[in-house]
């Protein structure tokens, strides 16, 4: 069994992450295989920001939902934009398509133009303030990926809750500003690395999903707080056995991270101690919400760590199950590629780790001589190693 990443160290570079597990708002990755296998991986959903408007191009109505501690608690009258990820730099830049606000359901629609010059745009929905039930709260800030603007439709529908925004904080940790944990943007040199992140999370490409998805192509209803991701899916009733699956423990955690943003976002105001505790513990302005808590604990899971979790109440009335039972040593999270619940990577004895330009992870396996690769999700591209690892007949020696 072999932990791969730690998602809180992720590269903008050209490696991507994702919904809930049941129903957060993270990540996804398929399995592909190229010579000794591999899987493409990584975790998103994402967030809020500034933004302007811009040129656009088709027009159409993007519904969905914002809700509090699952599907417990509806928020009215959040502040609801459609954004258009950034192309001019890290956690800048984003664009906003349209706006709405949330009814006393917690629905909404957007009527929403994709941009003339750039149709295909990612996109990801944010939610601020509005009355999750106690009053209303400024400090509320929530996220959830939407996916290429020119393939949303009127029968898309969103889920934007507390899993899927520390899903996408998680895994677009580097491409998000550490302010207001909200705006998403990527050099114009790396929309390679960027899409790696979505696609993981839309399903693009052949991805399945790694952890959860709040993105629903079609078939979405209010009562739905995410899908199953197929990484994770299945693995919830392992997690109180004697021998839990290897995975349960990012899990739990990704739903210990859930319980903590929504002890605020279900109070009464920035001024409750639910949520001066986690500005206050994470280094972060009242006057921001809670993606930037989400976005602070992310790249610095070190800190603070046992009042923050303190923040989750009692575990076994928390809304997101299963979740941590007791302080963790941090707020890191990881996930393990060689377990019996995904097709496997076909890792033996993995050691060195490379990431090549077109955003595919490579690792060398003691055993064997062999090397594993971790598809990325952008455009293939045909390395000379890779044309060398897939040559007819075999060459004897493949040089990077």
């Amino acid at each position: 069994m072999t932990r791969l990443f730690e998602l809180t160290s992720g590269n903008p570079a050209n490696v991507g992450n994702s919904g809930r597990l049941l129903q957060p708002g993270i990540m996804g990755i398929n399995m592909k295989r190229t010579q000794t296998l591999g899987a493409a991986l990584v975790l998103a959903t994402m967030i809020t920001g500034c933004g302007s408007s811009s040129g656009v191009s088709t027009g159409a109505a993007l519904s969905g939902e914002v809700v509090g501690g699952g599907a417990h608690n509806p928020v009215s009258g959040a502040a609801i934009t459609l954004y258009a990820m950034g192309s001019s730099g890290y956690g800048v830049g984003n664009t906003s398509l349209g706006t709405a606000t949330s009814d006393s359901s917690g629905a909404w629609t957007i009527n929403y133009s994709c941009p003339s010059g750039n149709p295909g745009v990612q996109t990801y929905v944010t939610a601020i303030g509005g009355d999750a039930g106690s009053g209303t709260n400024s400090a509320i800030g929530l996220t959830a990926l939407a996916g290429p603007c020119n393939a949303l439709s009127s029968s898309s529908f969103v889920m934007v809750n507390e899993l899927a925004t520390v899903a996408a904080e998680y895994a677009l940790a580097r491409f998000i500003d550490s302010t207001t944990g909200g705006n998403v943007g990527a050099s114009s040199t790396n929309a390679a690395g960027l899409a790696n992140a979505v696609n993981a999370v839309t399903g693009s490409k052949g991805n399945n999903g790694m952890l959860v998805t709040s993105y629903l192509p079609s078939g979405g209803t209010a009562s739905n707080t995410g899908v199953a991701a197929p990484f994770l899916a299945g693995i919830e009733s392992t997690c109180s056995e004697a021998s839990p699956d290897v995975n349960c423990d990012g899990l739990e955690r990704l739903d210990t991270l859930a319980n903590i943003i929504a002890s605020c976002i279900n109070a009464s105001g920035p001024s409750s101690s639910a949520c001066t505790t986690p500005f206050t513990k994470t280094g972060v302005s009242s006057s921001e919400t809670m993606l930037a808590v989400a976005h602070a604990i992310a790249t610095r899971p070190t800190s603070n760590v046992a009042a923050i979790y303190l923040l989750q109440g009692a575990s076994a009335t928390a809304p997101y199950q299963p979740n941590l039972t007791s302080q963790p040593a941090d707020f890191t999270l990881a996930l393990n590629f060689n377990n019996t619940n995904t097709s496997g990577a076909n890792f033996n004895g993995p050691g060195g780790v490379a990431v090549d330009a077109s955003g595919n992870v490579w690792v060398t396996n003691y055993g064997g001589n062999s090397v594993s690769e971790l598809i990325g999700l952008a455009t293939p591209v045909k390395t000379p190693l890779v044309a060398c690892l897939k040559a007819t007949p075999p060459k004897a020696v493949c040089s990077p």
